[in-house]
């Protein structure tokens, strides 16, 4: 579902102590996986917000779906499930499955994960990803307590999920971190320190050994997990860099069998000396900039129009070659499977010194010119390794006229989304996973359940409209059809621009087996061997 996974993978540089063993060394322990990625800010699954934070909660946690190989969701935790004749009753039968100290994994845990999340949270994420949960709205509103939630412990073999409306793609929502079980008898115990060394419980194929901060994460092969059989490598390591440096050298020297998520600045060493370790791919994740539609000059749709059209997305296409990022001019993807999309705005038709004379025009009819600069500030992480030169936001804005002004804001990525969220600039941009099938997953970014707006402010009434049919349909051929209506609007009054759609590129060992290219670039740890499976 839509999730935030991170905005523009800046770098990854794995900074490795004298005392991590390199592949040479490690030779005679064949069941050891090295992967290299930016550190995650928490192990918390509700704090988990980028792509690499996902892969590790799904190394970590399991719940009642899980996405395999291909990305694709499967049942996990849940041996069996039903719906009822309206669509608004599901009924999981739970897998006998352990926590890592050998506690079960009852129904009771996923009812205090959902009850914590909006505890915890206040007007939570999940409102706008699972919009149809009874009662979600009023939850996150504070007009109900969590446990009003449609979520219940029927036994502790068997939970109950209550709809508002029909919802075609709940396995697909379930899969996420966020809905996944919690050790309730371990966070009642420590508080916060549940996420310790020593105290952590995991559900998934993996249990955590040591965090060590700015270094590594171990992690053991949890013997608890339903499918431990399953498990290829029985140690995992994860390597953690600071932002915004090229990582090939690492993957050239042999410090980690793969960088899932390999920034395009590394890929010309690779391809260089070792073009059988590189692996490019389409994804279905967008680059976009999100306009703070609550303050001027963005609470203007002309202005919001006019940044738009200006854009050269075609100096994209030098970036990564043919399998590289592509331009992008919709929300949503336009090659969804049974997905009819809008039609794009005309101006997408013509040159480029043709879009920002129309830019410039259309900004001086807004009242902004040499007397009057349109200034405004602009978001995004220090570590940007994908925009610079000709394909920098900021420069090609500038391009429309002299008296634009752009106060550039470069923050870390550790703090990037606390600040963002807090509705301080006026633009900023995001890079948004979301799964492919469903465009809901792009369109809920824009929605939320209780009315309030979200990231960019916007708050369309007719959108807004949309949306909830979409939501309470349970047709997917009308649930597509009212999704490109809901787009349309979208492209026609730009609380966003679409920049391009972001390829995959990753570092991948020869000697890796279970990897499987997907669009979504996500690769969980339990399908991935060193060697072949045995």
């Amino acid at each position: 579902m839509a999730i935030l996974r991170c905005l523009m993978m800046g770098g990854i540089v794995l900074v490795l102590g004298a005392c991590s063993p390199s592949l040479a060394e490690r030779q005679n322990d064949p069941e050891t996986l090295s992967r290299g990625e930016l550190e995650p800010l928490s192990l918390d699954p509700l704090k988990m917000a980028t792509q690499w934070e996902f892969e590790l909660g799904h190394d970590l946690y399991s719940g009642l779906f899980a996405f395999d190989a291909r990305a694709e969701v499967v049942p996990d935790l849940v041996k069996s499930w039903s719906v009822s004749d309206d669509g608004l009753t599901w009924r999981f039968e739970l897998e006998e499955s352990f926590w890592s100290d050998g506690t079960p994994v009852t129904a009771d845990d996923y009812v205090y994960a959902f009850h914590r999340a909006f505890r915890d949270t206040g007007s939570s994420a999940l409102s706008p990803v699972f919009p149809s949960l009874m009662n979600v709205g009023e939850v996150a509103s504070g007009i109900l307590e969590p446990e009003a939630l449609g979520v219940e412990a029927e036994s502790p073999s068997v939970l109950i999920l209550r709809l508002s409306e029909p919802t075609p793609f709940v396995p697909s929502i379930l899969a996420q971190p966020a809905f996944f079980p919690i050790p309730r008898h371990v966070v009642e115990q420590y508080g916060d320190g549940w996420l310790r060394s020593g105290i952590h419980q995991s559900s998934g194929a993996y249990r955590l050994v040591e965090w060590r901060h700015g270094d590594r994460i171990v992690l053991e092969k949890n013997p608890g997990y339903v499918h431990s059989q399953d498990v290829c490598m029985a140690h995992l390591i994860y390597r953690f860099t600071p932002e915004g440096q090229n990582p090939s050298h690492l993957a050239l020297s042999g410090e980690v069998d793969l960088i899932t998520h390999l920034p395009h600045v590394a890929l010309e060493p690779l391809l260089e000396r070792h073009p059988n370790t590189v692996r490019q791919s389409p994804s279905f994740n967008m680059l976009y900039v999100v306009l703070n539609t609550r303050m001027a000059p963005f609470d203007n749709r002309t202005v919001r129009q006019a940044l738009s059209m200006a854009l050269d997305r075609d100096a994209f296409m030098d970036v990564g070659g043919e399998a590289g990022d592509q331009p992008a001019y919709s929300l949503v993807p336009r090659d969804l499977e049974n997905y009819d999309p809008p039609q794009l705005p005309a101006w997408t038709g013509q040159s480029l010194s043709y879009r920002r004379a129309q830019a410039r025009e259309l900004l001086e009819a807004a009242g902004y010119g040499r007397d009057n600069p349109l200034r405004f500030t602009f978001a995004r992480p220090e570590a940007n390794s994908e925009l610079d030169d000709e394909t920098d936001l900021l420069k090609q804005w500038q391009a429309i006229a002299p008296w634009i002004e752009v106060e550039d804001i470069r923050l870390p990525l550790t703090v990037f989304y606390e600040e963002i969220f807090q509705g301080r600039y006026h633009a900023q941009t995001i890079d948004w996973g979301a799964g492919g099938a469903d465009p809901g997953n792009y369109l809920y970014m824009l929605y939320h359940a209780d009315g309030e707006p979200d990231l960019s402010g916007w708050n369309n009434l007719e959108f807004q409209a949309l949306a909830d049919r979409a939501i309470q349909t349970q047709s997917v051929e009308q649930y597509m059809d009212l999704a490109a209506q809901s787009e349309a609007v979208v492209l026609r009054e730009v609380p966003v621009i679409p920049v391009l759609r972001i390829s995959n590129a990753s570092f991948v060992r020869p000697e890796i087996t279970g990897w499987v290219d997907n669009t979504f670039n996500f690769h969980p740890s339990r399908y991935l061997c060193v060697g072949e499976r045995p």
